[in-house]
């Protein structure tokens, strides 16, 4: 039997990335509102005869179980985890502070918006199951990907409807279908994209931002910059290097980003003529 090797973080996120899966499981179940069951599963996988290192997982994350698969000589182990308060909670934020790349961030990415949608009860309604349909076909074998490697005009799905999801890494993006629905999240000049929203997304997308929906809507509406630094747009910018965030990534990145805005601002009122400081700016009452 193999010695378990030293957990460190960067390690488990790399065997992750190799030997893990994100997934969402929805079943039926009669008593639930919507008619059905929504469960998040986390399970990374070895030969039984990597039990100890499969079994140091449990400790590591201080949750999960293992499960046995004895239905042949050559038998897998599983260490998995699916209550939500654990993926939520122990989970989701050791992935976001140690990322992983490729395909797998995408399926932990899409396993993020889940997670935030069963947290704010949205999978007990039809449009919020509807919503969970439709990211779990993006997930694991039924993700489209399109890259450079793949040929100009080609579409390797076939799905009539669908976006094609990207790649990660910085890979630029080719032959994206856009789809009416979606909005993006660029940086100021448009060579990073932060994210691509799923159809019917921007709801889901501010509330868990803590972006006012005004504010969202006369960025998205008049092209201008949220926070002086973000763009939020329908249309898809092909040359834009894509360096997608998870939805807790960017709560936490716009966070910190609001707060050097507001620091910004009370200085610039500091340093502002005691006349205008005294008016907060604002208009005499003659208007001028």
């Amino acid at each position: 039997m193999n010695k378990a090797p030293v957990m460190e973080p960067r390690w488990v996120s790399g065997f992750t990335n190799g030997e893990g899966y994100f997934g969402v499981e929805i079943s039926r179940l009669a008593n639930s509102k919507s008619g059905y069951s929504v469960q998040l599963k986390f399970v990374l996988t070895q030969h039984i005869r990597d039990k100890s290192l499969i079994n140091s997982f449990i400790n590591y994350f201080n949750c999960g179980n293992l499960l046995v698969d004895s239905r042949n000589s050559d038998s897998a182990i599983y260490f998995r985890v699916t209550k939500f308060k654990d993926i939520y909670e122990k989970i989701i934020p050791f992935f976001v502070k140690y990322p992983m790349l490729g395909g797998k961030a995408l399926d932990f990415a899409n396993f993020c918006k889940v997670a935030e949608l069963m947290k704010n009860k949205s999978h007990l309604t039809p449009e919020g199951l509807e919503e969970i349909r439709k990211i779990k076909a993006q997930m694991n074998k039924a993700r489209l990907i399109e890259v450079r490697t793949t040929p100009r005009g080609s579409d390797p799905g076939g799905a009539e409807g669908v976006g094609l999801i990207p790649t990660r890494c910085g890979k630029q993006l080719t032959n994206y279908r856009e789809d009416k629905g979606r909005f993006f999240m660029y940086n100021r000049d448009k060579s990073i994209l932060y994210h691509i929203s799923t159809t019917m997304d921007d709801k889901y997308f501010i509330n868990n931002l803590n972006i006012h929906y005004y504010t969202f809507e006369k960025h998205l509406k008049n092209g201008t910059y949220y926070l002086g630094k973000y763009l939020f747009t329908r249309e898809f910018v092909p040359t834009a290097k894509f360096k997608e965030k998870t939805i807790p990534e960017l709560r936490l990145m716009l966070e910190k980003d609001r707060k050097k805005f507001r620091r910004k601002n009370v200085t610039k009122w500091r340093k502002a003529p005691p006349l205008l400081r005294s008016r907060g700016g604002v208009k005499s009452k003659s208007g001028k």
